[in-house]
């Protein structure tokens, strides 16, 4: 009885007013409003802070948008940051802003967030475009801010929910040049795609299964009915002229890395056949036990294989350029996996852009059942199931992004929790804590008050990572993951050659090693978890 009422109500308002108050309430249930105030979460930390220390120095060090550096000064034998890896626009963007108003990871979050926003409205008009039916434009763009890696990601500080979201703006003005034929539409299209591969390689799914059916086009074109691109030249023109930009990117990163002698993000794949057999067993183990359902839950995958079937069933009566881009899609998807098969052990924001397979497979299956022979999909009670599944996936991702963030503490939720998901995955989010970098997330202020600046260097350890500690720190200088630090010899070249003015001891368990020892005489400070040393005095009295 209420459902009716309700229909009318929504149906008298604005499709685009809907989907964004769908969006806002969803990002209530991710506790959204929590989580922009929260430092990095412990969850590929060493990722999010690559991407804060690479903001971080074009806020206080370089601004050039061609000299990116990160806080470790491992390039040019140790003496600095400088470094490539995707294009830096974003993290360039933000440090402008953190120029101007000061560092602040809320504000990055909010940029974030609101890309990702743009990016789900543009998969609403394209589905709504494509289905003819504002519910499942609606629909099918909130289920897939279900996903728990896009709901956690999207919200972060790496680049993969971004360049989705660019590639899905691209998507959008792609229809619309299909629908229009205004060549601006396909510029504007290809302008949006570039971004997106530049951000992420892998957002370029879409993109490549289109050339592909360009291309077939192109080679078919006498015996080609109703072509997807009629003006040829054009097309032509924009797809190559899309792919320059990240050709010259990438390659001019890997010069810089070159040069400079610092490859610490890596471009390259990590090919299924050099893993070992212990190796490629363990990924395998994680991606079936874990990271599967860490993308999306197990309704929502057994709606993909259903509508993987009815594609199949329909593939005789549909467009054979239809057919051949989904064809192109998977092929691509399985090549991705076997040449990013590394990935499959947690590390989950590497399926944020291939999820753009999943999306075009939802909506052509709708598409075409909905225009053709599917009344069935236009029924109330056909409605109330997709809705039914869509909370169930709601309630899903809001449990695992409660269990993401709230770093090993209680969960009112626990019991919830334990319900709906399974013992691997609990398993996994309650070890996942910050362990003993909890008192490095408020150590900068400490340190500024023990006169520490900005622009001193300092020397950290223990850190195992390129720059976690230092950008929680708010320094540049060198971790013991670059420069070693497990015998007298490399310690005196930390402190004599390098010259950092500081040590930030944060396992006490070194203070007892005798080659340590004689740079503690300075004790400067104590903070949970970092013990403070000033280096000064022994390279004074080294001279």
């Amino acid at each position: 009885m209420l459902f009716g009422p309700l229909r009318r109500s929504l149906g008298r308002m604005p499709a685009g007013l809907v989907f964004t108050i769908g969006f806002v309430l969803l990002c209530c249930a991710y506790e959204y409003g929590r989580v922009l105030h929260l430092r990095p979460q412990p969850h590929h930390i060493f990722r999010q802070c690559d991407c804060l220390g690479m903001t971080w120095n074009y806020a206080f060090t370089d601004p050039d948008l061609f000299e990116p550096r990160m806080c470790n000064l491992h390039a040019d034998h140790d003496t600095t940051g400088r470094t490539a890896a995707e294009f830096p626009v974003l993290y360039w963007g933000v440090g402008m802003l953190w120029r101007a108003f000061g560092q602040s990871e809320f504000l990055y979050r909010l940029i974030m967030v609101l890309l990702h926003f743009g990016g789900s409205y543009a998969l609403f008009l394209t589905a709504r475009r494509l289905t003819r039916s504002a519910f499942w434009g609606i629909w099918t763009s909130l289920l897939f801010f279900t996903s728990p890696a896009t709901v956690y990601f999207g919200i972060s500080f790496l680049p993969d929910v971004p360049a989705l979201d660019l590639a899905l703006m691209g998507c959008w003005w792609m229809v619309r040049y299909l629908d229009r034929r205004r060549r601006w539409d396909l510029v504007i299209a290809m302008a949006f795609t570039a971004l997106a591969m530049l951000l992420k390689i892998t957002a370029g799914f879409l993109f490549v299964a289109a050339w592909g059916v360009l291309a077939a086009e192109t080679l078919l074109w006498r015996r080609t009915g109703r072509r997807l691109f009629p003006q040829r030249g054009l097309a032509w023109a924009c797809f190559i002229g899309a792919v320059v930009p990240v050709v010259a990117w990438y390659a001019w990163s890997a010069r810089y890395n070159q040069v400079h002698g610092n490859p610490f993000t890596n471009t390259g794949m990590s090919h299924y056949w050099l893993m070992s057999a212990e190796e490629a067993a363990t990924a395998l183990r994680f991606a079936r036990t874990i990271l599967v359902f860490e993308i999306f839950s197990l309704p929502v995958w057994l709606v993909f294989l259903g509508a993987f079937v009815l594609l199949v069933v329909a593939a005789r009566r549909l467009p054979w350029q239809v057919v051949l881009f989904h064809g192109f899609l998977l092929f691509g998807l399985a090549l991705y996996l076997v040449g990013w098969a590394q990935a499959l052990n947690n590390h989950d924001y590497y399926f944020t852009c291939p999820q753009l397979v999943l999306m075009a497979l939802l909506i052509t299956v709708i598409a075409w059942y909905g225009r053709q022979e599917g009344a069935w999909l236009r029924t109330p009670w056909a409605k109330c199931l997709a809705l039914l599944l869509l909370g169930w996936s709601v309630l899903y991702a809001a449990v695992d992004m409660g269990l993401r963030t709230r770093n090993g503490l209680p969960m009112d939720r626990s019991a919830v929790a334990s319900c709906i998901l399974n013992d691997a995955q609990l398993e996994h989010w309650r070890s996942a804590e910050y362990w003993k970098r909890r008192g490095q997330l408020d150590v900068e202020p400490y340190a500024r008050s023990l006169g520490i600046t900005r622009q001193d260097k300092v020397l950290i350890t223990v850190d195992r990572s390129w720059q976690v500690g230092l950008y929680l720190a708010g320094q540049t200088g060198w971790s013991d993951y670059t420069v070693g630090l497990e015998d007298s010899l490399s310690m005196a070249r930390a402190v004599h050659v390098l010259r950092p003015g500081y040590l930030y001891l944060t396992d006490p368990s070194w203070a007892d090693r005798p080659y340590i020892r004689p740079y503690l005489a300075h004790p400067l400070g104590h903070h949970p978890d970092v013990d403070i040393y000033d280096l000064r005095p022994l390279q004074q009295a080294a001279r």
